[in-house]
């Protein structure tokens, strides 16, 4: 959930280094040559990310790996564009107003949505670092968790390989931290298509009865790019 926050890349040398362009087909056909699309339909049917995202977000993905990850982003049931690098690893990243990124390979539990989660930041922490404290919430406003002070290199006891799916977001569990993936702004306001991803030194979940889990192990040499340059991970 560290002070600045810029937008992120997800890279790896030697991918490529921009998105190939495609036209626009039906979700249907995509998912006979990404074959994990047909699984997740509904969930990307449910998905939803703030007017005035799509555009950056087509331009803030690249895959992992070269030889691993391929990442489809999909609006309104149609691929808008992708990377084109051989895939045999699964992992989805879901946002709001029907937007989805996913990517394609080997078999997995590709789970749905967590139904009514979000996260807000704590007025109290807006005047010093408004990244250092934030709260998970239900719809209904009752409480799911907290998370505290980012850090680029974080220890927190979770398991490892696991990820958090969220409305305004991604979590996702790694050795070395959580890494947490949302909008640079708060819940209610304006995100424009800025995807905010960071540590935590601390997170603590109220329940774990809502969550979703995703098994796709991140690789030790993980990294993000920030927008200048400087690389955490």
């Amino acid at each position: 959930m560290g002070s600045r926050l810029a937008i992120l890349f997800l890279f790896v040398a030697g991918c490529a280094a921009g998105p190939t362009q495609t036209s626009v087909e039906p979700l249907e056909k995509a998912a006979k040559t990404y074959g994990q699309l047909n699984a997740i339909s509904g969930v990307i049917e449910e998905a939803n990310i703030t007017p005035g995202g799509e555009h950056a977000l087509q331009k803030t993905f690249s895959a992992r790996r070269p030889d691993e990850v391929a990442v489809l982003i999909v609006r309104n049931g149609e691929p808008l564009e992708k990377l084109v690098c051989k895939g045999d690893t699964v992992t989805r990243l879901v946002f709001k107003d029907k937007l989805a990124v996913v990517t394609k390979g080997k078999p997995m539990d590709v789970a749905a949505l967590v139904p009514g989660l979000r996260f807000f930041f704590h007025p109290e922490s807006l005047t010093t670092d408004p990244f250092k404290k934030m709260k998970l919430i239900r719809e209904d406003e009752t409480p799911f968790g907290e998370a505290w002070q980012y850090e680029s290199v974080a220890e927190v006891a979770l398991p490892e390989g696991k990820a958090y799916q969220v409305q305004a977001g991604f979590f996702v569990e790694q050795s070395r931290g959580l890494i947490v993936g949302g909008y640079e702004k708060g819940i209610g306001d304006a995100a424009n298509g800025r995807l905010m991803t960071w540590r935590l030194t601390e997170f603590k979940l109220d329940d774990t009865a809502d969550l979703t889990l995703l098994t796709a192990p991140i690789p030790e040499d993980y990294k993000i790019q920030r927008q200048d340059g400087e690389t955490n991970g």
